[in-house]
């Protein structure tokens, strides 16, 4: 049975101190047109689909194995008309992401060129966001996107799920060790994080492609 959300437990937390709260918040307002035409300007006006994905993390029971995660961007790098935007932080990950941009057609790495508020306008022009449980998830659920979450050790059950991202977006597969921990920091029993290796490419795919039609729609 799913945990109260992070949302949940901090509006009680505000209740007490005599604070109301609803849920009709939707996305953050619009960023500022210079940082959007920033964009625009960095990465050209938005034709046909684009595409996040944030891969990374420190945390090995969150990330899913490169050589799956390469099939879902090779896939949607040779999809007509989309772009691909890979979102990260941190030196390794700047390394890594560029070191991907430079294996595909249609690859952007993110991380080497933009601030966080560039960032976010670029995230709000996304139409569907991929990312591990990560903040990456949130950052792009506060700007109205659709995101599909990848999760192992962790769990969306646990209630970090994106502001107002439905569950069904949340890939994960059950197994009896899961989740094993609340932050993705726990060793693995198995020493080889099975819980993301049995996350099929094909599954994450489908459920990017449905969330992109539903946004066209």
């Amino acid at each position: 049975m799913p945990m109260k959300s992070i949302f949940v437990r901090q509006a009680e937390v505000f209740a007490k101190a005599g604070l109301v709260t609803d849920d009709s918040f939707v996305k953050l307002p619009s960023v500022p047109e210079e940082k959007k035409r920033l964009v625009f300007d960095m990465y050209g006006e938005k034709h046909g689909t684009w595409i996040g994905v944030a891969p990374l993390s420190s945390s090995l029971g969150k990330v899913l194995p490169f050589k799956k995660m390469k099939t879902i961007i090779s896939h949607f790098d040779s999809r007509p008309d989309t772009t691909v935007f890979l979102f990260g932080a941190g030196e390794f990950e700047k390394e890594m992401l560029s070191d991907w941009q430079s294996m595909y057609n249609n690859v952007h790495a993110v991380y080497t060129r933009l601030k966080l508020e560039e960032e976010l306008a670029l995230m709000a022009e996304l139409d569907v966001m991929l990312s591990i449980d990560s903040a990456n998830v949130h950052l792009a659920s506060l700007m109205g996107v659709p995101v599909v979450s990848l999760w192992g050790q962790t769990h969306p059950y646990c209630g970090f799920v994106g502001w107002k991202q439905p569950l069904e977006n949340c890939i994960g597969v059950d197994m009896p060790c899961r989740p094993c921990s609340l932050r993705g920091d726990s060793e693995c029993r198995y020493g080889d994080f099975r819980c993301m290796g049995a996350v099929e490419e094909n599954t994450v795919i489908e459920k990017m492609e449905e969330c992109i039609a539903k946004r066209g729609m």
